[in-house]
């Protein structure tokens, strides 16, 4: 998994530390992103404190369903984490005409849930076939957003019962 990998078998100070130590050493990120991890992401005693820690940090998180297990979610709406999960990824085959169809497939997501989100690699097949598809989406009336566009911000813990009564289209 590499050498500042969270583990289950460290404890949260640990785990906090790794994740400082790989967020020192980048710019302009704003959040957590899940990739692999099945075994961590579905351990409630490590999960809790990295998201509890991105929370505090302001930042969001960026899940992948690695399994039923997987505790991202429900932590990071207990504790009214910013969240949103992948809806697929584009080249797990990285060819063009899979990434082609995975790309019609994203489209076909976001027409029907106003909103889609794709995790791709840095192959150039990816980028070459990004950079035509990002040139035909004004023409599709399709707009490509940041993550942090289309996250779900659960807002505040909880809200005073007059401002919650009078909230028009609040979330349950």
């Amino acid at each position: 998994p590499g050498p500042l990998a969270m583990l289950t078998d460290l404890d949260a100070q640990q785990n906090i530390a790794r994740m400082h130590q790989v967020l020192a050493s980048a710019k302009g990120y704003v959040g957590l992103l899940q990739v692999m991890g099945s075994k961590f992401t579905s351990s409630e005693a490590a999960m809790r404190p990295v998201l509890e820690e991105a929370k505090k940090r302001g930042l969001l998180f960026v899940g992948m369903e690695a399994s039923n297990e997987d505790r991202g979610a429900v932590i990071a709406e207990e504790i009214k984490l910013p969240s949103i999960y992948i809806d697929l990824k584009l080249d797990d085959v990285a060819s063009g005409a899979a990434i082609d169809a995975r790309l019609t497939e994203l489209e076909k997501t976001a027409r029907e849930r106003g909103r889609a989100v794709a995790l791709a690699e840095a192959y150039p097949v990816t980028i070459a076939k990004l950079a035509d598809w990002v040139g035909s989406l004004t023409f599709k009336e399709l707009a490509l957003a940041p993550v942090s566009a289309v996250v779900t911000d659960p807002g505040p813990a909880e809200r005073p019962a007059a401002a919650a009564k009078g909230a028009k289209g609040a979330k349950k």
